[in-house]
This record gives structure tokens, C-alpha cells and sequence, in this order.
């Protein structure tokens, strides 16, 4: 389940750049989050791989009836031509279309994941996808997230 935490709650992670899903900026069209110009793919290896994807939203468009689906996606495949999988994905927008009491707002959102799909299969290959959707999508939503691995 997504976490939201304002400026005065947010937790502070470690960054690590080979970390970095997708560099900030605005998503209007539904494709594959990009790190300085190309589709990011993170090779998770063959073990599990449990982390926090978090997720900081600069600006977003909350108006109609926008609907942005940040998703972390898995495949055995580098370049998901086959195989895809949603692993977690958190709905962003408004609240008749996101299905909360509020629209969603800038802020920090953060949401568990792991390399293991509900029916056991491992994904050694790990992208975050947004899906856009609404009758009147203008300024869409710009983000910027990364993967903090979970550490016991």
C-alpha cells in the first residue's frame, strides 16, 4: 500500500543513482519512465529484491477526471517485449477517478515493492511505467522516483 508524507513527515533515504527510475519531469502520454532521455530498465538479478520505490511529485494535473497509474513493472525480458507483469502501481489524480476521499496532491509517495509477482515469479528485470487517462489531459503530472532497497 502507497504511503503519502508531506514535507514536515517525509522520510529521508539514501540515493543511489543507479538507483534512479525516472529523472523529473512531465508526463502527459501513457510510456516508460526515462533517466536523461532513454527508458530505464533495472537489472534486480536473480534473488529477491524488496525495496521502497519513492516518489516525489512536483506538479500535478487534479482537475477532471485525470488519471496517472505510476506502476512498477517486471519481466524476464530487458527490453519487456513479453512477459510483463505489474508488481505495485499507485493511482494518482482526482478522487472520482482514483477512488479516494481527495484529490491527489505534490508530495512524496512511496510504495513497497519486490522482484516477486503474486504467483511466485521472480522478475529479474524491474521498470516504473505510468499509464495516463482522462477525456482532457493537459499538463499531466511530473515526478521524479527512485528505489531504496530495504535493509533488516
Amino acid at each position: 500500500m502507497a504511503r503519502y508524507t508531506s514535507a514536515k513527515t517525509r522520510g529521508s533515504y539514501t540515493f543511489d543513482g543507479l538507483l534512479n527510475m525516472k529523472d523529473g519531469g512531465l508526463i502527459a502520454a501513457s510510456g516508460a519512465a526515462m533517466v536523461q532521455g532513454s527508458p530505464k530498465v533495472l537489472d534486480a538479478g536473480a534473488a529477491r529484491f524488496q525495496a521502497k520505490l519513492v516518489i516525489d511529485v512536483t506538479s500535478i494535473e487534479a482537475e477532471t477526471d485525470e488519471l496517472f497509474t505510476v506502476r512498477v513493472q517486471g519481466s524476464n525480458a530487458s527490453n519487456f517485449g513479453s512477459g510483463i507483469a505489474t508488481l505495485a502501481s499507485l493511482a494518482l489524480g482526482t478522487a472520482s477517478a482514483t477512488g479516494n476521499s481527495a484529490n491527489s496532491t505534490p508530495g512524496r509517495y512511496e510504495l513497497g515493492v519486490q522482484n516477486i509477482g503474486a504467483d511466485g515469479t521472480p522478475y529479474r528485470y524491474l521498470r516504473v511505467f505510468t499509464t495516463v487517462a482522462g477525456t482532457a489531459v493537459a499538463s499531466g503530472i511530473n515526478y521524479s522516483a527512485y528505489f531504496t532497497p530495504n535493509v533488516n
